[in-house]
């Protein structure tokens, strides 16, 4: 009987199957279930987000795009960040909560992307609330429709909203 790990894509399977072996949960198909459903339900809270915000979803974000964007990797982490500015980027890195490896949470304002951030890739700050993240997973950036002093709050309000429901979530299967 096929079970949500069964229909995640290999990729993140292999990211899910590397958070069991740092989790301290038990070596098991039920875990990794475990695991499954959790990051279904944080893959749905990150659609239902940018769907309300009006957010399009993209294959990259350019290293100097102004834009805010959202970012959803492998293993269940979230990327949120605010417009480019002169000061740099506002950040917010939600971890998959199991790890230990990781901060479950961080925030750092003046960050600054070290590379073009592409679907397959892991996001890399030159500075940030963390060096490297896992590949990306799916990107959402919001639209120019947006005027850039609007973005800041409204990516924060996403990104916050999407960060309580993941750490609800991660609440569900810590031991």
């Amino acid at each position: 009987m096929a079970g949500t790990y069964d229909s995640l894509e290999k990729n993140i399977q292999e990211h899910l199957q590397l958070i069991l072996q740092s989790s301290g949960m038990e070596q098991n198909e039920s875990s990794l279930e475990t695991l499954a459903s959790a990051w279904k339900e944080k893959e749905s809270s990150f659609s239902k987000q940018i769907s309300r915000m009006d957010m399009e979803e993209t294959e990259e974000i350019a290293i100097d795009e102004s834009c805010g964007f959202m970012v959803l990797t492998y293993s269940g982490s979230l990327i949120g960040s605010g417009p480019l500015t002169e000061e740099g980027r506002t950040v917010l890195y939600v971890s998959v909560g199991m790890r230990k490896d990781v901060p479950e949470k961080a925030e750092k304002t003046g960050s600054a992307l070290k590379s073009t951030i592409r679907k397959g890739e892991p996001v890399e700050f030159s500075v940030g609330p963390i060096k490297q993240s896992s590949p990306a997973y799916r990107i959402a950036r919001i639209t120019d429709k947006v005027a850039i002093e609007d973005q800041s709050e409204k990516i924060s309000e996403a990104t916050l909203i999407i960060a309580e429901e993941f750490i609800d979530v991660n609440k569900t299967i810590v031991l």
